[in-house]
């Protein structure tokens, strides 16, 4: 045996423990983490469904009391509704998609794996598919409702421009929470599941 021989064994031997144990704690920690993307889904799903229920109601309610001024309230409205109608969609998606209790753990881990890109995809959309529909009803609620201020004052174009501004803000900040969750939480919990996929392929599983 040379030395080239000696320096290939050096590097590979390492690295295959390496490997083994990163696959044995990988394999270990999916059950758990599986569960908490269960469990975080659902609550988001909740959460969403909730408050655009809760914004919908108020939005009903005043249009109701403005009778047929507020005609424009029913546009934002409406808006809401497709918002609303997602998060119920996620719900029963979820229900449908869950794996069998007798699955493989290669099966469960693709399960995982898709949903995590579906997520990965809706959040860098987010602002095709939630923010935009929220951000137009929040518009068009403002300038129908809030154009005239405490005692029907009109407002200055700079009072509506900084409403809109601020507007503008908060949303953009949102937006970049979402992105920020996909660099930080799912992209590197798809590369966990994928190096797991690999080595259940591989038969690496004791």
């Amino acid at each position: 045996m040379n030395w080239d021989d000696l320096t290939t064994l050096w590097r590979k031997q390492p690295q295959s423990r390496l490997a083994d144990a990163q696959f044995d704690r990988l394999k270990m920690n999916f059950a758990k983490k599986s569960r908490k993307l269960a469990r975080a889904l659902f609550w988001r799903d909740i959460r969403e469904l909730l408050a655009a229920a809760l914004l919908m109601f108020l939005f009903v309610k005043d249009a109701l009391h403005r009778g047929s001024a507020g005609w424009p309230i029913w546009l934002g409205i409406a808006l809401l509704v497709p918002v609303a109608g997602f998060f119920v969609k996620e719900r029963i998606r979820a229900h449908y998609r869950k794996t069998a209790p007798n699955a493989s753990v290669l099966e469960k881990v693709e399960a995982d794996l898709a949903e995590l890109r579906r997520q990965r995809s809706l959040l860098q959309n987010v602002g095709k598919w939630y923010l935009g529909p929220i951000f137009l009803s929040w518009l068009v609620v403002l300038a129908s409702t809030h154009f005239h201020g405490l005692g029907g004052i009109l407002r200055t174009p700079l009072q509506m421009s900084g409403y809109a501004a601020g507007g503008v803000a908060l949303f953009y900040f949102i937006w970049k929470l979402n992105r920020r969750a996909v660099r930080r939480q799912i992209d590197p919990r798809i590369s966990e599941l994928e190096t797991l996929k690999i080595g259940l392929l591989a038969g690496n599983s004791g």
